[in-house]
């Protein structure tokens, strides 16, 4: 079905942000990528930050690990710490782990809409025709690599059976809010997003300078290319992992720093968009 809508061959990035998770979680994501039904076309991005503890030998033991996994390119960058401009986070480590992979193929300026962008956290699961399906829904609405973001619904049932009652519940109405609000009013992208790597160039990547790299993107891109982004929907979920402890009482002190991040981000995502707002079509800035 994709090979008979594709006149030029699609390729993806696929790049996940690690800091100091254990290898074990990183593998588990990257086996999930490896297991994908289109792996030939998967260029993995693998970014350590500079502090990650043995960062050299993850990388090490990921590219022995997968170098038979089907992958036409698996690449891992160490972001350095405390380049100017920049703070420590999710944002600058995928800005720099994105670059560093686009200046080691090589890319050409006409075959950058061929080139799909997914961005991921350590602790998601794809399902093995992620890809596909999203080859083929860039595909089937005419590769609009400058007016569109793709988002798959988000599942926080990691160990879901192992999960106090107030975790399955606020995992579910988090899907729910995804699937009845984010997506279809195009709200905004959330943690695990793809896009085309020609939206990401002429958007100047991701902003190094901030943490929310989902909501900052929109607001970037959307000042960059003077339009409102669309939000379509990948129709296969991604598992993400929840907001939980082991206990009760550890489930309510990471939600509480959770709460802290998340109040962190909100304003800095304010503070941001107040400056850029103004570079924006004004429909686009108003919703």
């Amino acid at each position: 079905m994709i090979v008979a809508l594709e006149k030029t061959r699609i390729r993806h990035i696929v790049a996940v942000s690690c800091y100091n998770e254990p290898i074990a979680l990183i593998e588990t994501i990257v086996q999930s990528v490896a297991d994908q039904t289109e792996v030939n076309r998967i260029i993995m991005v693998i970014s350590f930050d500079e502090k990650t503890p043995d960062k050299e030998k993850k990388c090490e033991y990921l590219q022995n690990r997968f170098k038979d996994a089907g992958f036409e390119r698996i690449i891992c960058t160490i972001h350095p710490y405390g380049l100017p401009g920049e703070i420590p986070g999710k944002c600058s480590n995928s800005n720099y782990g994105l670059r560093t992979a686009v200046n080691q193929i090589n890319v050409a300026d006409d075959d950058m809409k061929n080139i799909l962008v997914t961005t991921c956290d350590a602790d998601s699961k794809f399902p093995p025709d992620y890809i596909a399906a999203l080859t083929w829904k860039y595909l089937q609405e005419n590769q609009p690599a400058l007016t569109t973001i793709y988002q798959s619904p988000l599942f926080y049932n990691w160990k879901l059976d192992s999960l106090s009652f107030i975790m399955r519940v606020t995992g579910l109405l988090r899907s729910l809010l995804m699937l009845g609000a984010l997506i279809p009013f195009n709200i905004n992208t959330m943690s695990i997003f793809s896009y085309s790597f020609s939206l990401a160039k002429k958007g100047d990547f991701i902003h190094p300078r901030y943490q929310m790299d989902d909501i900052i993107c929109l607001i970037r891109w959307m000042g960059e290319t003077q339009q409102r982004l669309r939000i379509s929907m990948i129709p296969v979920p991604v598992i993400s992992g929840p907001t939980s402890g082991e206990t009760v009482e550890y489930e309510i002190i990471e939600w509480a720093r959770q709460a802290r991040r998340w109040t962190i981000g909100a304003a800095e995502v304010f503070h941001y968009f107040i400056i850029k707002s103004i570079h924006m079509p004004k429909m686009a800035a108003f919703s």
